[in-house]
């Protein structure tokens, strides 16, 4: 029986971070959604690295749990927050169908930010019923 609990943890350098947007211009548009891109532009200058360094180790954490790292591009997998900022994963059509083919029901995220690292954990499951 398939286990009902998937862990996917990510931790990447904003270092890491800087160095793709300096060398891929696309980097940004290649990793964020529309949305994801509306809440970018809206930060400023200071808080646009961190965003950025959060928002890949979200999604690259989600695509471990779901077992997606190859299936998926980052722009698939959305990542907003919701009203209380926690974040939460968007069910694109792309990513319904990897949960409903590995028979899970939900992903719950993360994410964390220290002054040069950012973490996140994505786990993704079953309903018990």
């Amino acid at each position: 029986m398939q286990n009902p609990i998937r862990i996917g943890t990510d931790i990447v350098e904003f270092r890491q971070i800087a160095e793709e947007t300096a060398n891929d211009p696309d980097f940004v548009f290649n990793l964020l959604t529309k949305d994801e891109m509306k809440l970018y532009e809206s930060l400023g200058a200071a808080e646009r690295l961190g965003f950025l360094a959060g928002r890949y180790a979200a999604k690259e954490a989600v695509l471990k749990s779901i077992s997606a790292k190859k299936a998926l591009r980052y722009d698939e997998v959305e990542i907003l927050p919701g009203r209380d900022g926690q974040p939460y994963v968007v069910y694109s059509m792309p990513v319904r169908e990897i949960l409903a083919r590995e028979k899970l029901h939900f992903i719950e995220i993360s994410i964390a930010r220290s002054k040069n690292y950012a973490v996140a954990t994505a786990v993704a499951g079953r309903d018990k019923r």
